[in-house]
């Protein structure tokens, strides 16, 4: 949990750990307050299934969020294994991508939140372009 606060931290956002019962993790916010977020983080070994709480947790969110913010589900999936060795495993079985399609919810890992930060240290991508990306994606993020 740490580690995502900083990350997100240096991407620009405003993001702090919400009280132990809330229904995400991370509430975060652009400088502005223009694009909000909450975020449920989660590490597991394999990929996230229908039977995960986690996603009650992120409908709860959807639910009762009173500030347009975009609901994340943040999963550090398949964590026992070497990052190399992620590659080619599921993060999000079909029938969770199926389940949470109807909703504006955005899947991502960890992964792909390390190559945001990599990105922006770099020049490869500007904080704007990662805030855009996280508040309008929906579905399984296919971060390139």
């Amino acid at each position: 949990m740490t580690a995502v606060l900083k990350a997100l931290r240096f991407l620009g956002l405003e993001a702090e750990k919400t009280k132990p019962g809330f229904t995400a993790d991370i509430l975060a916010q652009t400088a502005d307050g223009s694009r909000r977020f909450g975020i449920e983080v989660t590490g597991i070994n394999g990929p996230i299934k229908k039977d995960s709480g986690k996603l009650t947790q992120v409908l709860e969110f959807e639910r009762i969020k009173e500030h347009g913010e975009k609901t994340i589900l943040l999963a550090n999936t398949h964590n026992a294994k070497p990052i190399a060795d992620r590659m080619r495993e599921e993060n999000f079985t079909t029938q969770v991508v199926d389940f949470l399609s109807r909703h504006p919810i955005l899947l991502m890992t960890g992964w792909d939140l390390y190559r945001m930060v990599q990105d922006v240290m770099v020049g490869a991508k500007t904080r704007e372009e990662i805030f855009r990306l996280l508040h309008e994606t929906q579905g399984v993020l296919a971060y390139e």
